[in-house]
């Protein structure tokens, strides 16, 4: 199987956990098409290129997908086309594809990221997921109210998505950076460390706190 990653995860991480996988990088428009006339049978899609560049269509997925080849998505681009996809058999995994099936997430800006230019991939800026993943959480936790929430992810949703940073978030907007100052985690100040990842993350928050993260969501 074919797996395209990127930011959301490293390859040498994608080849400790799934040892055998034939590691890509992020995948493009036309990859699916070029690699199943090779002979693929199956896509894992993790990561893939946003905005200025081809992304991937729902059209391609769609098209292997008739053609025999299975696709799983999940995390970023691959949640995003999978929820796109799911009703000609695409497979979706984790909190990210499941937030887009719900109608949480609707948007690519939610989990565009800019990488780094050393080839590595390695994410230089902050998903805008990220940011209501920690703000819900922090709600639920009682470490910030909703109304500060919301402020924070708004700050957020008005940073271009390659300058976003918890530096810049701070920056964003007063009201938003008082609340982000104000609140202490038990592992020191909010925001988190950026282990705190909606695209890492393996238990879904609406399993408790649905409802949390939808009011978050929305700015």
């Amino acid at each position: 199987m074919i797996a395209f990653v990127g930011p959301s995860i490293s390859r040498a991480e994608a080849e400790r956990l799934c040892p055998g996988l034939d590691l890509r990088p992020p995948v493009r428009r036309d990859d699916l098409y070029r690699e199943r006339e090779e002979g693929a049978w199956g896509f894992l899609i993790i990561d893939g290129v946003f905005m200025q560049e081809d992304a991937v269509s729902p059209r391609e997925v769609v098209d292997v997908l008739e053609d025999g080849a299975l696709v799983i998505g999940a995390s970023s681009m691959g949640a995003l086309r999978a929820a796109d996809c799911w009703p000609a058999g695409a497979k979706g995994v984790g909190l990210i594809y499941r937030l887009y099936r719900m109608g949480v997430l609707e948007s690519d800006e939610d989990v565009a990221v800019a990488v780094s230019g050393d080839g590595s991939d390695a994410a230089v800026s902050l998903p805008l997921v990220n940011v209501r993943y920690a703000v819900s959480r922090a709600v639920r936790r009682r470490l910030l109210d909703r109304a500060s929430a919301r402020q924070i992810v708004g700050a957020a949703a008005a940073i271009y998505y390659p300058e976003r940073t918890w530096s810049e978030v701070r920056r964003g907007e007063s009201t938003a950076r008082n609340s982000i100052s104000s609140v202490r985690t038990p592992g020191g100040r909010f925001p988190p460390s950026s282990r705190c990842s909606a695209m890492r993350a393996r238990s879904p928050p609406f399993i408790d706190g649905g409802a949390t993260f939808r009011s978050c969501a929305r700015s």
